[in-house]
């Protein structure tokens, strides 16, 4: 979910290649486990599929209604994203520093 005017939304427009890391903080880099993923993202054009993703993160974080609502604005009118993978990483620095294995979707 962002803003289309936003830098963000901008740049999706000029180029819908993405990176995701997700991970733990880690002091003992000998310790790091996570996952990374390469591929495309586009805007949900879909009304259904849009209105069903913003229902749905609206359910897991229930505060979003009321940073919408100090803005005017309620979540059936936020646009949400679809990130497509093209290869996904498992990090897992416990088997060699720098160890991962991929997965070419």
């Amino acid at each position: 979910m962002t803003d289309p005017s936003s830098q963000k939304g901008k740049n999706i427009q000029f180029c819908p290649k993405v990176g995701v890391a997700i991970s733990e903080d880690y002091l003992d880099w000998d310790k790091i486990e996570g996952v990374q993923l390469t591929g495309s993202v586009e805007w949900i054009a879909d009304p259904a599929e849009l209105k069903q993703v913003q229902q749905m993160y609206a359910q897991k974080f229930p505060q979003v209604h009321k940073y919408l609502a100090g803005y005017g604005v309620t979540i059936d009118i936020i646009p949400f994203l679809r990130i497509t993978a093209k290869s996904i990483n498992y990090l897992d620095f416990s088997k060699g520093f720098n160890h991962w294995d991929t997965l070419v979707v």
